[in-house]
């Protein structure tokens, strides 16, 4: 399976409202894998567990601002 269709599905379990018409996955980044879905909506994996928890505490930080 398609890295894109791994993301695609999780993202449709996650966000079961959000239509997907396309998705193009940018995996050139040192630490994340990024997925343009509908050409305007992004949303960043980190490729490492590391990454994770950064992703979290940046959240965190997005959230209080």
């Amino acid at each position: 399976m398609k890295q894109e269709n791994v993301y695609v599905t999780y993202l449709q379990r996650v966000y079961p409202a959000l239509q997907v018409e396309s998705a193009y996955v940018n995996e050139i980044g040192q630490n994340n894998d990024v997925l343009i879905v509908n050409e305007n909506i992004v949303f960043r994996f980190p490729k490492y567990r590391k990454g994770v928890k950064k992703l979290r505490i940046e959240t965190q930080l997005l959230e209080r601002i």
